[in-house]
């Protein structure tokens, strides 16, 4: 029930802020510029709370909490008092046009440098770059990457953390030409370069697991002892206990969990062979994992090897920044993401990656409850994310968004007259039916998700 009431209000305070900043950078530069402006409004669909200021503007929150707009007076669109036509939108020189609709993108990426700034001021705790247990039969253990080796860069971009691993990564997804390692053997000052080729690289659409589908996990603090055998599974009926230390599995070497999970997610059908040791005794049995959803169980839970204490000691990293340097911080990681977030574009655009990597609102609806649960640099880190998104997202050229508007301006100053008034029209229609079309995509591949 905590949970569920955590989640709501992570995902409507991450609405709520993403979109008021974006609405208020366009309500700023309007009124600045001259601009008469009527309703300022978070959200569509019936008003739930309305203000109306003694300056003439609606405050509203309706309905609907997926986006929002500022209404501004404009006489193409109703008709105007002779005394207020100065304030109308339309009636304004182009480039203040242009700049009160570039002014909503440039809050996102605003508030985003101010988001990441206080998640350096916070803290942030990360994983050391430091590999846990690898699959000895993924790309990575064949490649020769072995547990423990710190990696000092992928590509040569440097990682001093996982999240750097992770980033590195995704933006290697769809390409075919070999992901660089460079690491740091265990326990020594020895470096080594090592390729991991990306012909056989499949990542799952659904849920892309970019760690497992190379093999490759975090440091962890389980073993491959068995810590738990689940009641009416398939591990209890073939008599498997706790305590057992899995060995083999169809004679394919158990050396961490991760070998483990990693022949599950490959398992289509079969009985499978299991080896394990009980007390000094190799042993083997037969068992038929059973289907749950779209996955297959044998029943079996981990043990740990580590405490809490000791994982902490040896792979957490605390990084605290000042108020300059987070400032600093908060700027590359803008830029970095808006980098990455146009690669990631073009991947999906060229047909790299899959259509179904795009996420709707039941997405962020499941993000923003996650980072809230992880902590305030999680959140802070997640919202800052997702406003480089939208400010990225309202800057591309398609109509009824900032970025085809500002399309049709840069039309008209090249053209020295405005645009037809019929063109405009089938331009938005042919803008709001894409949007809608990509908003339903992202609904349905978030169902097919959580499915």
């Amino acid at each position: 029930m905590l949970d569920s009431l955590l989640f709501i209000a992570a995902f409507i305070a991450t609405i709520g802020v993403l979109v008021t900043f974006h609405e208020w950078g366009h309500f700023y530069a309007a009124r600045k510029l001259g601009v008469k402006v009527l309703r300022f409004s978070v959200g569509f669909g019936k008003p739930i709370w309305k203000y109306q200021a003694k300056d003439g503007v609606e405050y509203v929150v309706a309905a609907i909490p997926l986006g929002g707009y500022v209404k501004m007076l404009d006489h193409k669109e109703v008709e105007v008092d002779e005394q207020e036509l100065e304030y109308s939108f339309s009636n304004k020189a182009l480039w203040k046009r242009s700049v009160i609709l570039l002014a909503g993108p440039l809050a996102n990426f605003v508030l985003a440098i101010f988001l990441f700034m206080l998640m350096f001021m916070n803290g942030v705790v990360e994983t050391r770059a430091v590999l846990g247990p690898v699959a000895q039969d993924g790309i990575a253990g064949q490649a020769g990457l072995t547990k423990g080796m710190q990696v000092m860069a992928i590509d040569g971009q440097s990682t001093l953390s996982w999240q750097d691993i992770n980033f590195a990564l995704i933006q290697r997804i769809g390409d075919r030409a070999p992901i660089v390692f460079d690491v740091k053997l265990p326990d020594s000052d020895t470096t080594k370069t090592i390729s991991l080729p990306t012909t056989g690289w499949v990542i799952d659409d659904k849920r892309p697991d970019l760690l497992g589908s190379l093999g490759l996990s975090e440091p962890t603090i389980i073993s491959n002892e068995i810590g738990a055998v689940s009641e009416n599974s398939a591990a209890q009926s073939a008599g498997l206990r706790k305590g057992d230390i899995v060995l083999e599995l169809d004679k394919r070497p158990v050396a961490e969990w991760i070998d483990i999970t990693h022949f599950m997610k490959r398992y289509q059908s079969g009985v499978v062979a299991v080896t394990f040791e009980r007390q000094g005794s190799i042993q083997t049995v037969e068992l038929q994992p059973i289907k749950s959803g779209k996955r297959f169980l044998i029943g079996i839970g981990p043990a740990t090897n580590l405490t809490i204490e000791e994982y902490t000691e040896r792979y957490r990293i605390d990084r605290d920044y000042g108020f300059i340097d987070s400032m600093e911080h908060g700027w590359n990681k803008m830029v970095y993401m808006t980098v990455f977030t146009a690669g990631m574009l073009k991947k999906i655009v060229t047909g790299e990656v899959s259509f179904k990597s795009v996420g709707g609102v039941i997405s962020i609806f499941q993000g923003a409850g996650q980072s809230a649960k992880a902590g305030l640099s999680t959140f802070l880190y997640f919202l800052g994310m997702l406003s480089v998104n939208l400010g990225f997202i309202n800057l591309l050229p398609i109509p009824v968004l900032d970025g085809g508007h500002l399309m049709m301006n840069a039309a008209e100053a090249i053209k020295g007259q405005p645009l037809s008034e019929a063109f405009r029209a089938w331009a938005s229609w042919f803008g709001a039916a894409l949007v809608l079309g990509i908003m339903t995509l992202a609904i349905f591949n978030d169902i097919a998700r959580f499915l």
